[in-house]
């Protein structure tokens, strides 16, 4: 048996620990394209200065 308490914590926890999920994902995804877009950056910038 669950009780009112219960469920009423299941109703607020639900969403609570989805949005802290999806800023999860946020936060990873946002850290792996930096990381990706940083290390493209020296490889133009190292490709720019051999060509010159």
């Amino acid at each position: 048996m669950t009780t009112e308490k219960g469920i009423g914590g299941l109703q607020i926890g639900l969403p609570v620990s989805l949005f802290l999920l999806l800023l999860l994902l946020l936060i990873a995804v946002t850290l792996y394209l930096k990381h990706k877009w940083t290390k493209r950056m020296q490889t133009t910038d190292v490709g720019e200065k051999t060509q010159k």
